[in-house]
C-alpha cells in the first residue's frame, strides 16, 4: 500500500502511516537507547488515540524461542 493511503474495510478505516518524533502519536521513548527515527504503522488508525497500546513485530522465520514466546503472549 502507498504511505498515507487509507482504505475502507469491514472493520473500519485501515491506513499506512509514517510517524516521526514530532507526531502526536509518537511513543514516549525519551532516553530509550536505539529508538528509531521513524515508524511505519499499518492498521486501524483510530486505535492510536487509545491510551494503552501494544505493538507486535514478527518475522517469517522465527526461532524456536520466538515461537514459544509468541504462544505465551
Amino acid at each position: 500500500r502507498d504511505p498515507g493511503a487509507t482504505v475502507e474495510s469491514g472493520g473500519g478505516p485501515w491506513a499506512v502511516l509514517r510517524l516521526a518524533p514530532d507526531d502526536p502519536f509518537w511513543p514516549p521513548w525519551e532516553g530509550v537507547e536505539g529508538a528509531p527515527d521513524e515508524l511505519w504503522v499499518a492498521g486501524r488508525v483510530e486505535w492510536l488515540a487509545r491510551p494503552r497500546r501494544v505493538a507486535v513485530v514478527g518475522t517469517r522465520a522465527p526461532s524456536a524461542y520466538g515461537e514459544a514466546q509468541a504462544r505465551r503472549f
